[in-house]
Formats: C-alpha cells, structure tokens, sequence
C-alpha cells in the first residue's frame, strides 16, 4: 500500500489518493463536495457500490488519525455520472466534466507514470543515494508484468465507462413524465427503450432490491430508504376484502427523479442494484 498523496486543483480543492493491490483509490468525500453533492455522505450511499468503496486510517493535518471514505475508479465514474444529473443544473454538468478531465488527464496519468507518486522528498533522495535507484528500478521492474496485466483489465473498465456514459445520455434523453406514474407506466417506458419488463416483475425486482416494503401489512408501501432518495409517491386507501375485514392498500408512484433513477439502474446493468 501507497502512502497517501493529496492532489491540488484551484476549482476543486484536494483529492486524497492512496494505491492498494495496483488500485487507485479516491477520497470519497473530497470528491462528492468537489462535484457539488449538497450532501456528500448521502451521494456515497447512492451512487458507490459497496464493492467500489473502503475505508482507509489516515492522519489529518493535526496529527489525528481518523478511518475515511475512498472509491476506486468505477466509484468516482459513478458520483460523476451521478452529479452530471443533478437536477438536470448545465453548470453542475459541466463541473462533473470538468473533474472527470482532470482526473483523467492529470491525476492517474502522474501516478501511473511510475506506478507511484513520487513526492519531492523521494526524488531529493533517488539524486542523493545510488542505492535508492537500484531499489526502485529493482520495483518498477516487478511491478511491469503486473501492470501488463492489469492494463488490459483497465481497458476494459474504461471502455465500459464509456459505454455507461453513452447509456447515462440516453436516459436523460428519454421522455419521462414530471408528474409521478405507475408501475406500470415505469415498466412501458423500459421496454420501450430496449430493457423488456412487465409490471408484476418490476414489482417483484423493487420489492427483492428493498426499494418496496413486502410484509404482508405494508405490501408494496416504498420503503423509507426510497421515499427519502425521492424516488417514489405513495397513496394509501382502506380496502375491505371479502371476509368484511378491512386493511390499508398503498399504490407506489414513481417520480420524474425516479423515473431517470431506475431507468439508469436498468440501462447500466440490466438488473436494479
């Protein structure tokens, strides 16, 4: 493991950074507020995997040491991708794109240049001490046949990237409804635009995934989780069954945020998650 090196952008403040394994790894918070998340730990939660993200100890400026955020580079795409959404705001896009360039064309291309940062200290020492060449040259060379390795899976990442992106731009070009639909309007709309669904497997995927509570009480009332993400509306309405008893039946409504929300779920991976 790399120590940690900060890198400094005049728009975008420091982005800590750390290598692990030949794995880059991101502040997670540093680049949700870079990206203009309001609330950065709540955009974590949304748009970073649980597979793209670690913790890591680390020592703040006063000597502290504190267990902080990081994403890997599929979880930065994905605040990225997540923040070039937000309320549809141009100037919020063109600051995730900017970020995205900078990262791109700046930041891994300096770490990967030598499969490492090199700090100012570290090159003082690799121009004052032989020994020191020998070293790193000795590492650089492991490290090749690693990283031939590894860039044909980077590769790939990238070009999935940017395969998501292209589906990210479809599904903001996709017609959705500002009011609140149906499950199975939600459903139309999916299959219309390449993902074929019906609307009792559409529930059942919500329910599975935890979007829609499925206690008999409560079935189909969107869980608290969603209904604070703002991705659903819900009417309730007391229903008598045919024993003369009564009981409360919800009727889940997607929101236009919702809409954009799974469409892109489905669109990126075929699947909710």
């Amino acid at each position: 493991m790399s120590q940690l090196q900060n890198f400094q952008h005049n728009v975008f403040g420091d982005l800590p950074l750390f290598i692990t394994d030949n794995t880059e790894w991101f502040g997670a918070v540093e680049a949700a507020k870079a990206l203009s998340f309001s609330n950065p730990h709540a955009a974590i939660r949304t748009h970073v995997d649980d597979d793209d993200l670690t913790v890591h100890e680390v020592t703040d400026r006063l000597g502290r040491r504190q267990r902080k955020k990081f994403v890997n580079e599929s979880g930065l795409y994905n605040l990225i991708f997540g923040a070039s959404r937000q309320g549809n705001n141009d100037l919020i896009r063109q600051k995730a794109k900017q970020f995205r360039r900078w990262v791109t064309s700046e930041v891994l291309p300096a770490v990967r240049k030598h499969g490492g940062y090199l700090t100012p200290e570290k090159v003082e020492e690799v121009l004052l001490n032989p020994d020191t060449i020998i070293r790193l040259a000795t590492d650089l060379k492991n490290e090749r046949a690693q990283k031939e390795a590894e860039m044909k899976k980077r590769i790939e990442l990238e070009e999935k990237v940017k395969a998501d992106e292209k589906k990210v731009f479809l599904a903001e070009a996709i017609q959705v409804s500002e009011n609140a639909v149906l499950i199975k309007d939600l459903a139309t709309v999916l299959t219309q635009n390449g993902v074929p669904i019906g609307q009792n497997r559409l529930f059942k995927i919500l329910r599975e995934k935890g979007y829609l509570l499925s206690s008999k009480a409560y079935w189909n009332k969107p869980s608290q989780r969603a209904m604070e993400m703002k991705l659903f509306e819900v009417s309730t309405r007391l229903h008598t069954s045919s024993d003369g008893s009564t009981y409360l039946k919800y009727t889940p409504k997607v929101t236009g945020r919702g809409q954009l929300y799974f469409i892109n779920k489905f669109l990126k991976s075929k699947q909710i998650g």
